[in-house]
């Protein structure tokens, strides 16, 4: 069986004497060439693995047969009368979409797979150990079924050490809104992690000042002139 992962530990010399640059997290948009070839490398195994012989040609069956007519048929369109399950022509057509389209064709498919009722077994955990193995910008979200931006380490220290502030000051309203803040965010709910976050500073203002504004600018005006804060 192939080796699916590649790891962070297996350094090359020249990385380990620090000749050649360590690798860097890719950028939002981003898929590196080994990052693709290993991605394909996953979905190839899985396709071979679910292959069998009809008619004296291999075709794909189970439940990879029902995820990828899903796709191709509902999410791609194709008529239902032109899918076609051969193990070589979905060899083609897959590698194509892993190595050569963009990277959001990419991640659609991945997220189509790991959200499919048929999704085998620990596939999003295969997929996420992958994209953390090549530093991608994308991870599996908190509920199993979601690519999602990365938080870069710094960005996650900061967020666990104002969660840890605010709760050992027993800010348990703004604790409250920027959980909600975190899990919209992990949804991708944009619209309500911006206002959960606002809603946060709006009550970490009225806890350090009473006289504080229930909205925003005016709770930072007020904090401004009434403490040595700078909001």
């Amino acid at each position: 069986m192939a080796r699916l992962f590649y790891n962070k530990s297996m350094q090359t010399f020249s990385r380990s004497q620090g000749i050649a640059p360590m690798p860097t997290r890719l950028g939002l948009g981003e898929l590196s060439i080994p990052l693709r070839n290993q991605l394909w490398s996953l979905f190839f195994e899985k396709l071979d693995e679910s292959a069998g012989y009809a008619s004296g040609k291999r075709r794909v069956f189970g439940e990879w047969n029902n995820i990828i007519y899903d796709f191709e048929t509902n999410i791609k369109f194709l008529p239902v009368d032109e899918f076609d399950n051969l193990l070589a022509n979905l060899k083609v057509r897959y590698k194509t979409l892993f190595l050569e389209k963009e990277y959001y064709d990419v991640l659609d498919f991945l997220q189509f797979c790991i959200r499919h009722p048929d999704k085998p077994y620990s596939l999003e955990l295969e997929i996420g150990h992958i994209l953390d193995e090549h530093c991608a910008a994308y991870i599996i979200g908190a509920d199993q079924k979601t690519i999602a931006p990365a938080a870069t380490e710094e960005e996650g220290r900061m967020l666990q050490e104002a969660l840890t502030s605010i709760e050992a000051a027993r800010l348990t309203g703004a604790k409250s809104h920027l959980d909600a803040a975190i899990q919209s965010f992990n949804r991708r709910v944009y619209a309500a992690a911006i206002r959960e976050s606002v809603h946060a500073v709006e009550s970490t203002a009225r806890n350090l000042d009473q006289a504080a504004s229930s909205t925003l600018g005016p709770a930072l005006k007020r904090l401004s002139s009434a403490t040595d804060i700078n909001p």
